[in-house]
């Protein structure tokens, strides 16, 4: 068990740094192509921070013999990520210090969010995504993209040619210091990382959840969804105690809708996913969503996130960690999966 653990502990290693080597060498290279910053900034940048989730789930769905099992590791690992980025990350860094909230997250980018979350719950009542579906989802985000580039293109002219928040890293004079051969170095490593680091914490995670006698979706939510959320802990909690809320929320309701949108839909255009009620109940996603749009309103309130709203955030939190522990226990007792109890998805 101690050597399951060091591999995923050595997958997420490489997963991370795969992302950052992916990330700076593309954008360098973009940037020396003559690629204008603010499309690297809503393409390059932002697929490479969602490159680890991707890997994983790709990973898993074609490399599993059982596509229910397969699917299942990328539900688990999307639904448990974007719970723990909203009941977690979020809550802990509102009880650090109150979270300000910017308008343009309020009136784009939740309701974007609860558009997309609400697509994603109709498409999973027949316990599956197909390709159509993951089609739509992925339309979905070239049309964030374009909203995104826009928006971007106007806070520049107001700005005077300022710079939108989300190319402050990408900086061309940089650019220039690195040799294009070095930049084609830390692609091709960043994606072999990527790709190395995926399938050892897929393979690793799917021994520890037989070694439990659980499904392999019992650990997406834990182990994988859990530990791709620690960088972006880390970032929340320095992001607080620097009073820079704006960063903090944008990162979670941003990664979220990478994560439904971008990651869901191209997984599900590769090859359909596919899950049984032993992987993932109706519970999890409904679940995901009561988050989702419990957040908005505490982000219309003053626009800010208060200490009690992350208190109550955090204990949603451990009622979702509850949820998992007791599925857990079930499954190890040989009993029946507790979607069994819970009304069909269908319904919707």
């Amino acid at each position: 068990m101690t050597i399951l653990v060091l591999q995923a502990i050595a997958g997420f290693v490489l997963l991370y740094f795969g992302a950052e080597w992916l990330v700076n060498g593309s954008s360098k290279l973009a940037l020396k192509l003559g690629i204008a910053p603010l499309i690297i900034g809503l393409t390059v940048v932002a697929f490479g921070t969602s490159s680890p989730e991707l890997f994983v789930c790709l990973d898993a769905n074609l490399s599993k013999e059982d596509p229910n099992e397969g699917g299942g590791i990328v539900l688990a690992t999307i639904v448990g990520s974007n719970v723990f980025n909203i009941a977690l990350i979020l809550a802990i860094g509102a009880l650090i210090r109150p979270i300000q909230v910017s308008r343009q997250i309020v009136v784009r980018e939740m309701p974007i969010l609860l558009v997309a979350t609400g697509l994603l719950l109709w498409f999973l009542r027949d316990q599956q995504l197909s390709r159509v579906e993951g089609g739509i989802l992925f339309g979905g985000l070239i049309a964030f993209l374009v909203l995104s580039g826009i928006t971007s293109i106007k806070q520049m002219k107001e700005k005077r040619g300022g710079t939108p928040e989300i190319l402050e890293d990408l900086n061309p004079e940089a650019a220039k210091e690195m040799p294009v051969w070095k930049a084609l170095v830390f692609i091709v490593f960043g994606l072999l990382f990527l790709a190395y680091g995926s399938d050892l914490l897929v393979d690793s995670a799917t021994e520890i959840a037989k070694a439990f006698h659980v499904s392999a979706a019992i650990i997406s939510f834990t182990l994988i969804a859990f530990g791709s959320s620690v960088p972006e802990l880390a970032t929340v909690v320095a992001a607080s105690l620097r009073k820079e809320g704006d960063i903090i929320t944008g990162n979670v309701i941003g990664s979220n809708i990478f994560n439904t949108l971008a990651v869901l839909g191209i997984v599900a255009l590769v090859k359909p996913v596919v899950y049984g009620p032993a992987q993932l109940t109706t519970i999890e996603p409904y679940y995901m969503a009561g988050l989702t749009l419990l957040l908005f309103p505490f982000l219309l309130t003053r626009k800010t996130i208060a200490r009690w709203e992350g208190l109550v955030l955090l204990l949603a939190c451990v009622g979702f960690a509850c949820i998992i522990f007791q599925k857990m226990q079930v499954q190890r007792a040989g009993g029946p999966p507790a979607a069994a109890q819970v009304v069909p998805i269908s319904i919707l």
